[in-house]
């Protein structure tokens, strides 16, 4: 028996290069906005990626876009716990939020341990201001050992530093007044998954230099939040790793960050891991069935610092005439192909 493809060609594969990850980002989040306007379902539709860390910005573009996504197996960005925690330090500044401050009483980890909170808590079940109060002033009332009682004071002091400043500075200032005041940053630097949680941290801070104050930014979030609670969880643009994606194919594929550093990793260039890489590549182009988006970034922070990729190896095996530069000439016209 003979087996004959019936498609056809199909779509060029097409490829995006970018000023920097930000416009990429916007650039994904918009095109998948157009498609699914012009009729294409929006889980029908992937975004790629190599590493887990490049999903926060992509998250905080198809938001902004108001295009929903999914992360299957992984939380969305509001709802993972370093940015909640953050966000409860934001709350804690500005309203004195008592559930807030129950949250973070002992993050970053402060020397008040189980049985501390335990005795803080007391007949109430949390954390109140009252609380903290009486264990500074009566400390032999509730039993707390001086090493409590000195966390307690220093936490005190900062909260009640962290309120005066409220006042005074916009969201995303103020998100960094909380990395140094609490020591979160310093905390993160020290866990091994401490990159990632900061990377996150960074995308809530972009978002929060769009607000002129705190309380409009925490309502903003909290909306977002509700939204995302309300939407089913198989409903909008799947965000994949690379590995994650094997077996599986959608109608339209991105893969962003197609650049040196990223795919192929740095770690991997030199040796027989560049081979892994390369395997890596046609899984990602593959997954595709009707239209795949090559997409880079001339320039993006990695490591800390912003760095200026060369061009893309894997780009060079797809053969020329099956890829064009998108969008050509700043529009979608056809024609504009690689040379």
């Amino acid at each position: 028996m003979n087996l004959t493809a019936r498609r056809g060609a199909g779509e060029l594969i097409r490829d995006v290069r970018l000023p920097s990850e930000y416009d990429e980002a916007a650039f994904v989040a918009g095109e998948a906005q157009r498609l699914a306007q012009g009729g294409t379902p929006l889980n029908e539709m992937a975004v790629l990626f190599r590493a887990n860390r490049q999903s926060a910005l992509l998250e905080y573009a198809f938001m902004r876009q108001r295009v929903p996504y999914v992360l299957p197996g992984r939380q969305r960005l509001y709802h993972r716990r370093e940015v909640r925690e953050v966000l409860a330090y934001l709350a804690l500044a500005t309203t004195g939020d008592e559930a807030a401050l129950d949250q973070v009483i002992n993050i970053p980890p402060r020397g008040l341990g189980p049985v501390a909170v335990r005795l803080l808590c007391g007949e109430q079940g949390r954390i109140t201001w009252t609380q903290l109060v009486k264990a500074m002033s009566e400390p032999d009332a509730l039993g707390l050992r001086l090493s409590a009682v000195q966390a307690i004071e220093q936490f005190w002091d900062m909260a009640q530093a962290l309120r005066k400043a409220a006042g005074g500075q916009p969201p995303a200032e103020l998100i960094d007044r909380v990395l140094e005041d609490t020591g979160y940053r310093a905390w993160l630097a020290a866990e091994l998954d401490g990159p990632l949680r900061l990377n996150s941290i960074l995308e809530l801070r972009r978002e929060a230099e769009g607000y002129p104050d705190t309380a409009r930014f925490l309502a903003a979030i909290q909306a977002q939040i509700e939204a995302d609670l309300e939407r089913a969880d198989d409903e909008g643009v799947t965000f994949l790793t690379i590995h994650a994606a094997k077996g599986l194919q959608f109608k339209v594929v991105f893969v962003v960050g197609l650049e040196e550093g990223l795919l192929p990793a740095a770690k991997a260039v030199d040796g027989a891991g560049e081979t892994g890489e390369r395997r890596l590549a046609h899984v990602a182009f593959s997954r595709a069935r009707d239209l795949l988006y090559l997409v880079s970034a001339r320039s993006r922070e990695l490591g800390g610092r912003r760095v200026y990729p060369r061009p893309r190896r894997y780009l060079g095996a797809v053969p020329k005439s099956a890829v064009i530069r998108y969008p050509p000439n700043g529009s979608s016209t056809k024609g504009d192909f690689i040379t």
